[in-house]
């Protein structure tokens, strides 16, 4: 009796151990061997999203105005082969949507790489953009992240959803460019 008892105590512990060490080992793929953004409260997925349309809109207004600007100066609407001049069957492809695409492009490259280190609508969120040592971005690495959304969107938007289900609060985009979006100190 006395030997069932010791074994079965010693195989619990046994489990414990692997437990711990799973947990250990998942947490470490999670985060990376040279990670550290410990310290950081992750950012929200909803607050990102939030802030997400805040930039859109933003955006938005910018490219509108840039088009108005362009059609008081042409006198005409100006469809995207005119503005590049690409020959392309982009006929019916306004010049709306086409400064929309640049100007958003731009925007969601460039701010991170600014001190604000985030798009105004994270800013606004208290949110920051940061490199798996705690970095701001650089132009390399905003670029891929940018890219990655883009990933993330094609892929039926689960790039989008990883970010509510992982630990870290990271979406497939901040995964390829080895990043975090956290709330400032």
């Amino acid at each position: 009796m006395e030997d069932k008892i010791r074994k079965e105590v010693e195989g619990r512990v046994e489990d414990r151990k692997d437990e711990q060490l799973d947990k250990s080992s998942d947490e470490n793929l999670d985060a990376g061997s040279d990670d550290q953004s410990e310290g950081y409260r992750y950012g929200k997925m909803y607050h990102r999203g939030a802030a997400y349309l805040l930039d859109l809109v933003l955006v938005g207004v910018v490219a509108m105005v840039v088009n108005a600007g362009l059609f008081l100066v042409t006198g005409k609407p100006i469809v995207a082969e005119e503005l590049y001049s690409l020959g392309t069957s982009y006929d019916e492809t306004t010049s709306f949507e086409a400064i929309f695409l640049l100007l958003n492009a731009l925007y969601f490259v460039l701010m991170p790489t600014t001190s604000f280190q985030a798009t105004f609508g994270k800013h606004l969120f208290g949110m920051k953009i940061i490199d798996l040592q705690g970095e701001p971005l650089t132009l390399g690495r905003s670029l891929g992240r940018y890219v990655g959304t883009m990933l993330s969107a094609l892929i039926f938007y689960i790039g989008f959803l990883m970010i509510g289900l992982t630990k870290n609060k990271r979406g497939l985009h901040d995964m390829l460019a080895k990043t975090y979006v956290v709330y400032r100190k």
